[in-house]
């Protein structure tokens, strides 16, 4: 599989995102598709509430998490599968985010992909 995405330019600098669609592991027909920040700085895949309630995800846990800009805070995390170019990764355990936070992949999933960030082309290419 390859797949290759442009680089969302309403970020200053241009930054890449990839068109994914998000499924509820018992739920596999309830895909939604939406675009997501590649973050290879972030250990997990963040998802706002909303996309997590659409696809009924199942609830796993409540965990800590922490990040760059402020104290730990307590989040849901949901089991859901990520489909990418025709590639399913099944068993992510995605954070649930206040919807006006911007949805991101993180390592636990990029770390299954073979992911090149052409900065110059602005584009984004993945394969499995």
């Amino acid at each position: 599989m390859f797949y290759t995405h442009i680089y969302n330019n309403k970020y200053l600098p241009a930054a890449p995102f990839v068109q994914v669609t998000i499924y509820s592991l018992n739920r596999p027909k309830m895909g939604l598709s939406i675009a997501l920040l590649v973050d290879s700085g972030t250990d997990g895949t963040l998802l706002p509430k909303k996309i997590i309630k659409a696809i009924r995800a199942r609830f796993l846990e409540t965990r800590m998490m922490g990040g760059i800009t402020g104290p730990r805070v307590q989040v849901r995390a949901y089991l859901v599968s990520i489909e990418i170019g025709g590639y399913v990764i099944h068993g992510i355990r995605a954070a649930a985010l206040e919807d006006d936070q911007e949805p991101i992949l993180g390592r636990d999933v990029l770390n299954q992909l073979i992911v090149t960030l052409n900065g110059l082309g602005e584009t984004i290419e993945i394969r499995d």
